[in-house]
């Protein structure tokens, strides 16, 4: 889930994660989307596009694997 992934990430390289929500804002910011879509995002109530995704990916440093029945797109 996507959720899990955006409050641990080390965004700024530095792996300070306090609970202040400044790397959640961080990757809001740097995957160019609005800190209230993230969040939708993150609790699963929104249905980001493949771009949006692969943006969230770059901000996160990470990569997401999409899988379409037996075959991965």
């Amino acid at each position: 889930m996507v959720g899990t992934a955006i409050r641990p990430s080390p965004v700024d390289g530095h792996g300070n994660w306090d609970g202040s929500g400044h790397r959640f804002v961080a990757v809001a910011q740097h995957a160019r989307i609005s800190q209230p879509a993230l969040s939708r995002i993150e609790g699963g109530g929104g249905v980001p596009t493949l771009a949006t995704l692969g943006r969230l990916a770059r901000a996160m440093g990470t990569t997401f694997a999409i899988t379409v029945g037996q075959d991965t797109a």
